[in-house]
C-alpha cells in the first residue's frame, strides 16, 4: 500500500457496525488523551485533542462519525473535568467544525492546504465560542468579540505561555496531518 493511496481523502467504505465501533474507539481515544493531557499539564490549552481526532474521523469515516466523536469526546471528558457551561458551546461548535471540514474536503488538494484550513477553522471557532461565552457573562457583542480575539494572544498560565490560541490551532493542525495517515493505514491493515 503506497503513501499516495493512504493520503487521499477518500473515505473508508465500512458497514454500519464497523463504522460505529471505530467511531466509539476514536471517541474513547479522544477522551483518554484529553484527560491524560489535563492530568499532565492541567487546563492550559496547547492542543485540542478532541478537535484533532474529530477532524481525522471526518476525513476517514465522514461527517456523521466525526460529529459523533466531537460530541461524545467533549461531553464525556467535560463531565469528568467539570467545565460546565463551556461544554454545550464547545461541543456544538466542534460539530460545526466537523461539518465545515466535510463540506470543504473535496476542495482540499494536499496536506499544506488541510493544515491551513484547520488553523483558520479552529481560530474562527475559538473567537466565536469565546465571544458567545463572554456575551453570556454579560459583555456587549463588540466588547465580547474584541476580548475574544485579544485573549487568544495574551499570556496565559501565569504569563509563561504567549499566544495560547494560535499555539493551540497550529499544534492541533499538525496533530491532524500527522495522525491521519497513521490511523487510516492502521485501519486499512486491520480491515
Amino acid at each position: 500500500m503506497t503513501d499516495a493511496h493512504i493520503e487521499n481523502f477518500e473515505k473508508l467504505n465500512l458497514n454500519k457496525t464497523l463504522k460505529t465501533t471505530i467511531t466509539a474507539l476514536l471517541s474513547a481515544l479522544a477522551i483518554a488523551l484529553r484527560l491524560f493531557k489535563h492530568a499532565i499539564i492541567g487546563p492550559i490549552q496547547v492542543v485540542n485533542i478532541p478537535a484533532a481526532i474529530s477532524i481525522v474521523t471526518v476525513l476517514i469515516l465522514g461527517a456523521v462519525a466525526g460529529a459523533s466523536v466531537a460530541l461524545i469526546s467533549i461531553i464525556c471528558s467535560d463531565l469528568i473535568l467539570g467545565f460546565g457551561m463551556w461544554t454545550i458551546v464547545t461541543s456544538l461548535f466542534l460539530v460545526v467544525i466537523c461539518l465545515a471540514i466535510s463540506l470543504m474536503e473535496n476542495k482540499i488538494s494536499d496536506r499544506a492546504q488541510l493544515f491551513t484550513i484547520i488553523i483558520l477553522v479552529l481560530f474562527a471557532n475559538d473567537v466565536f465560542t469565546s465571544t458567545i461565552l463572554y456575551m453570556i457573562l454579560g459583555f456587549d457583542p463588540n466588547t465580547a468579540l474584541i476580548t475574544s480575539i485579544l485573549g487568544l494572544f495574551l499570556p496565559a498560565g501565569g504569563g509563561y505561555m504567549i499566544a495560547p490560541g494560535p499555539i493551540t490551532e497550529v499544534s492541533t493542525a499538525l496533530l491532524v496531518i500527522s495522525i491521519k495517515p497513521i490511523i487510516k493505514k492502521a485501519l486499512l491493515e486491520v480491515l
